[in-house]
């Protein structure tokens, strides 16, 4: 560039020849093409060694060169305008002006050119940029899925070993299953078993209750019976303690009359043997103080035994009070127990009550039949072992066990119910049933009559 400014000034201070205008194209044209070439050099130099430089340093280079190009092109100008007019020198000149200015468009588009070039170029880094970026990116990223695929493939391999162990687990379950669900058939058919069993108990239940509800009535109808008979017999007591009472006193009068007339009776006697002495000695008048004797004897004596009459009849009456007192006394005894057995009844019917209603209960939570008549089996074998040997409750209470537990002919035959060897066949399950429920209602309207 420096050459090219030097050739220049030459161009400018030479004096004005003919043949020198040539010259000076020549030298131009050559500066310019060198300069071009320069500048051609020095971007790719930059373009290639320096991809990163920025693109404002280059616009302003290439902003310079243009400036210089147009100065070249003013002093061209009026050099031109500074040499003497001839023909051939315009011409030459005005060809060379047209060649400079046909330079000067050639090295506008290549300045053009270049900017444009230097624009896709600066797009071009950009998104060179953005692609290191994206790639940096994209390679974290890849060492992040690199790592996140290790465990990844970590997972699936205990998932797999996981999914074996649960498909060995699954086959061990489905034999569970399996044995669950005949199992649970047979919870099914012993269940509805345990329900007709239910409804049978439920049933008794009902008609047990209502039988006990008829003897609490029939009991209260009798205790209300006996309480106006006590109530009565409690009034015929006070009447027959002042009957008794007076009686009693009529006794003492009679007593003290009686007692009277024996002392009179005595004096009459005293009197008579004085008198019979006496008569002894007057004769007649003694005879006749002896029927006057005899007949007031006779009179005392039927006084006394109206008076033995009387007294028997009062003690044939107080005897006849002691023994409706003792009646009344032992009515009351009587109320008294019956108003204890009344008690008695009722406690054990809440008592059985209970029982029924617990066992009704018991059925209702489980199926197995077998475990629902535990509490049963222990009340009855209990109530078995407590009667003595020769009540024949005894016999009613094993007959009942051996009905519960579904005994065969040997052990009824070893527990001393069947005496042969071909006994009575095992009755169907229907009949053994009902049986066993006919038992047991038995046994405990039994136990209620104690």
């Amino acid at each position: 560039m420096a050459k090219g400014k030097k050739k220049a000034g030459k161009a400018s201070g030479t004096p004005k020849k003919p043949a020198e205008p040539e010259l000076v194209d020549s030298e131009t044209k050559t500066t310019s093409d060198s300069i071009l070439e320069d500048q051609a050099s020095n971007m790719e130099e930059v373009l290639d060694d320096e991809p990163g430089a920025s693109i404002e340093d280059d616009n302003k280079q290439l902003n310079g060169e243009i400036l210089r190009l147009q100065k070249e092109i003013a002093e061209l100008r009026v050099q031109v305008q500074s040499q003497p007019e001839t023909n051939g020198a315009d011409e030459n000149l005005s060809a060379k002006l047209a060649q400079v200015q046909e330079e000067r468009d050639h090295f506008e588009h290549q300045y053009d050119s270049l900017l444009d070039r230097l624009s896709s170029m600066k797009s071009v880094f950009s998104k060179m940029r953005e692609s290191q970026e994206e790639l940096d990116s994209c390679q974290e990223q890849l060492r992040e899925y690199e790592s996140q695929n290790l465990s990844l493939r970590n997972k699936v391999d205990s998932t797999k070993r996981e999914n074996e162990e649960l498909r060995t687990l699954t086959g061990t379950l489905n034999q569970e299953l399996s044995g669950l669900d005949a199992e649970n058939e047979k919870l099914s058919h012993k269940c509805s078993e345990a329900e007709d069993q239910n409804t049978i108990f439920a049933e008794d239940i009902d008609r047990l209750k209502r039988d006990h509800q008829r003897e609490k009535e029939q009991l209260v109808a009798e205790n209300e019976e006996l309480e106006l008979v006590l109530n009565n017999l409690k009034h015929d007591s006070t009447v027959t303690k002042e009957e008794l009472e007076d009686t009693t006193q009529r006794l003492q009068k009679i007593e003290l009359a009686k007692t009277k007339i024996e002392k009179e009776l005595a004096d009459l006697k005293t009197q008579f043997e004085q008198e019979q002495l006496e008569n002894v000695r007057n004769g007649t008048e003694k005879d006749n103080l002896i029927q006057e004797l005899t007949t007031k004897l006779e009179e005392a004596q039927q006084s006394n035994e109206k008076t033995q009459q009387e007294l028997a009849t009062s003690q044939s009456q107080a005897a006849a009070m002691k023994n409706d007192v003792s009646q009344k006394e032992a009515l009351q005894q009587e109320c008294k127990e019956k108003v204890l057995q009344i008690g008695k009844l009722r406690h054990e019917a809440i008592i059985l009550n209970e029982h029924l209603t617990k066992a009704l209960a018991m059925l209702k939570k489980s199926s197995d039949s077998e475990n629902v008549d535990k509490e049963l089996i222990s009340n009855l074998l209990i109530s078995f072992v407590s009667i003595p040997r020769a009540d024949p409750k005894k016999f009613e209470v094993l007959e009942l066990i051996s009905s519960f537990l579904n005994w065969d002919d040997d052990k009824k035959q070893q527990a001393g119910l069947i005496h042969s060897a071909n006994g009575t066949k095992p009755a169907s399950g229907g009949s053994r049933t009902q049986n066993f429920v006919s038992l047991w209602t038995e046994f405990l309207e039994k136990e209620s009559e104690k």
